[in-house]
């Protein structure tokens, strides 16, 4: 191990401005985001589904009351 700095520009001793978008030039790194994105996809169509079934069910919007109030609370909390 060195304990040389990382590379710089000759000009202003700056590291080299790297792009937002730089890690999705990896193939494995854009598959795994892809595969992830497509997943939040699903899990989100899978929560308002139940949600949608719940109230046909039941004919009442009060049954989704308890997901609007406690969901937000809960994730905050979960994280």
């Amino acid at each position: 191990m060195s304990n040389e700095p990382g590379p710089t520009t000759a000009a202003t001793g700056q590291p080299p401005r790297v792009s937002a978008w730089a890690p999705l030039r990896h193939p494995v790194y854009r598959m795994l985001w892809l595969a992830q994105f497509v997943s939040n996809i699903g899990t989100f169509m899978q929560g308002i589904g139940a949600v949608w079934v719940m109230l046909q069910l039941h004919q009442s919007p009060a049954v989704a009351l308890p997901v609007l109030l406690l969901g937000v609370p809960a994730g905050a909390l979960a994280d």
